[in-house]
């Protein structure tokens, strides 16, 4: 137990400047969020934490190995070259019966192929569109010269009608293609039913556990609030691992590109091993077995894939993850062309009315922020109704990328201070960001108990945020 003695005859502002809760103004428990004893459900048998797991390596013929959504989808970003060393590295691991894929995986795989065909077709699409500048000032006709670019440009025409004709023949394959490409032609060959694994409890049992979780905040999937019924998704897949694990007994290795918060721990911006939480539910539910992530590049190498082959994985998996940053919310203070921004803006307030609630925004990018004073350099932000998720943004400077889960929004109160950064997110997924610009304490000297700061609220988004 960590002891704070700052503050600690102020009950109302007893706390951890750096963001950890204060001491509850009420006894009553906040038993609605399921957070009192959340972490003696995470970590039930204590005496086990302590236990050593055995290493996974993806080659050993003891380890499971499952593929997320992503992970499927990424062959469409592949080569040939590429797809070829795939195909037999999951031919080999179904032949060895250590291969599985969760039902809700494949379900999100059949949800996205499409998009994934329909940008390829649009690229194609954008190349017949393109049209070269023919027209020449014919003053210039009668000069060897000109005669030579004529013939050139009939040539050219030439070559450049077959191309076109090339490019509409292979638009009308793929067009013609209804779960019959390539990629799809290979999961076809590999994976049969008894490979997909899907959870055996009652859709309503399903809900009322992932309900409980998400009071929890208990991972994975519990930041996915925003998605709306897409929001179970990854507890889905994780109960599909959990009941492969515990029928197989043995360790699992999880395939999968996404590297959020709920699934990993961060550091730098990148997923470094998986949480906690995780590996503890993992090993109770399979009676002392190990559970690893990994990236589809570092699962290829593991495996002996030759370095070009991990290479140009790797490059595919920058490539697919740079396009969702694209299309999540950017934000600058600056006002950088690229930035999508709903709403921009700046607000001052006194905090000792309206129960410290401020609102910016409306419909879907509402934000109703609760303020509580703490002194004249800083000031608690807690959650709200329609705010459930809020951070502090400790050490952000503008100009870098961050991502929102970077930060911690487990608890409902972080200490914020003058210049700093915070950020909420709403019921609808929007997220805003904010910066404090100064405090005023009536308690130390001002006259008024005052706010300022300036904002930005974005779409929904889980991805990178650029300040």
């Amino acid at each position: 137990m960590i002891n704070e003695s700052a503050n600690q005859n102020d009950p109302k502002r007893a706390g951890d400047r750096d963001g950890n809760k204060p001491l509850p103004s009420s006894n009553k428990p906040d038993t609605d969020k399921g957070e009192p004893f959340a972490l003696e459900r995470a970590f039930p048998e204590p005496a086990e934490i302590f236990r050593r797991l055995d290493a996974l390596s993806a080659r050993s013929n003891s380890v499971l190995i499952v593929l997320d959504a992503n992970t499927l989808l990424l062959p469409y970003h592949l080569k040939p070259t590429g797809l070829g060393p795939l195909e037999n590295i999951f031919t080999k691991l179904s032949n060895e019966k250590r291969l599985f894929v969760p039902a809700r995986a494949v379900r999100e795989f059949a949800k996205h192929r499409s998009s994934k065909l329909s940008d390829i077709i649009s690229a194609l699409s954008k190349r017949q569109s393109e049209q070269p500048k023919t027209e020449m000032p014919q003053f210039l006709a009668g000069t060897q010269e000109f005669s030579d670019l004529e013939a050139s440009y009939s040539r050219y025409k030439e070559v450049r009608n077959q191309y076109m004709k090339s490019l509409k023949q292979l638009t009308k394959k793929l067009r013609s293609w209804n779960g019959d490409d390539p990629v799809s032609a290979l999961y076809e060959k590999i994976f049969k039913p008894e490979t997909i694994v899907e959870p055996t409890e009652a859709p309503d049992q399903l809900l009322a556990e992932w309900r409980r979780r998400f009071a929890d905040k208990m991972p994975p999937g519990y930041k996915d609030g925003a998605k709306g019924h897409d929001a179970i998704g990854d507890f889905l897949i994780w109960k599909a691992i959990l009941q492969l694990g515990a029928r197989e007994k043995k360790g699992t290795i999880f395939v999968t590109g996404d590297e959020k918060a709920d699934w990993f721990v961060r550091t730098d911006g990148r997923g470094v091993f998986p949480r906690p939480e995780l590996i503890e539910e993992y090993r109770r539910v399979t009676k002392g077995h190990a559970f690893r992530l990994m990236s589809l590049d570092i699962f290829v190498a593991e495996m002996g894939g030759e370095e070009t082959v991990v290479e140009e994985i790797r490059v595919a998996e920058t490539k697919a993850n740079t396009v969702i940053a694209s299309q999540s919310a950017a934000y600058s203070f600056s006002g950088r062309a690229n930035v999508r921004v709903i709403l921009r803006g700046s607000q001052v307030f006194d905090y000792s009315k309206n129960n410290g609630i401020v609102t910016v925004g409306t419909d879907d990018a509402r934000f109703d922020l609760k303020f509580d004073k703490q002194s004249e350099r800083t000031i608690y932000l807690r959650t709200s109704f329609n705010v459930p998720s809020v951070a502090r943004a400790k050490g952000a400077k503008r100009g870098q990328t961050m991502y929102f889960d970077d930060y911690d929004s487990t608890s409902d109160i972080y200490t914020i201070h003058v210049g700093e950064f915070f950020l909420a997110r709403n019921l609808t997924g929007h997220i805003l960001i904010g910066e404090i610009l100064s405090i005023k304490d009536d308690d130390r000297g001002d006259a008024v108990d005052e706010i300022a700061f300036q904002y930005t609220i974005h779409p929904p988004t889980e991805s990178a945020i650029q300040i």
